[in-house]
Formats: C-alpha cells, sequence, structure tokens
C-alpha cells in the first residue's frame, strides 16, 4: 500500500519564484502538498503550530522545508 505524500513547506518572499514553483508542481504531478510562507516569522509560527496556523489542520508538520535563506523580518 502506498504512503500518504507529505507535505512541503516554501519559505519564499519572491513571487516569481513562488510560481515558478507551483508551475514545477503542476507540470510534474507532484502530489505533495505545498504550503507557502513569506517571511521568517510566519514560517516559525507554522512549524510551531501558533497565531493564525492554530487550527487543527491548517500547518501539518512538513517532511522538507524550502528555505529563502535572506527573508524578511527573520533570516
Amino acid at each position: 500500500m502506498g504512503k500518504e505524500p507529505f507535505g512541503v513547506l516554501m519559505a519564499e518572499d519572491d513571487e516569481h519564484d513562488i510560481l515558478a514553483t507551483k508551475r514545477a508542481w503542476k507540470k510534474h504531478y507532484i502530489a505533495n502538498p505545498l504550503y507557502i510562507v513569506n517571511d521568517g516569522e510566519e514560517c516559525l509560527d507554522f512549524l510551531r503550530q501558533k497565531g493564525k496556523y492554530s487550527e487543527p489542520g491548517v500547518a501539518p508538520r512538513p517532511g522538507i522545508l524550502l528555505l529563502d535563506i535572506n527573508m524578511p523580518k527573520m533570516d
């Protein structure tokens, strides 16, 4: 039996990079759900399931984090 695909969290503030990633997901039929945050603080909130990510199921634990090194608010 196949395993459920793990989620991928992308921390990125550049809209062009986000759109390119979404296109790649669609073009290559990637089954893993993609979650996107736009700054370092939001990334930590997602990972800690705090703030707007505190509701159950809104921020599942990702299997991979795609991280932009130079992020607004917190690198």
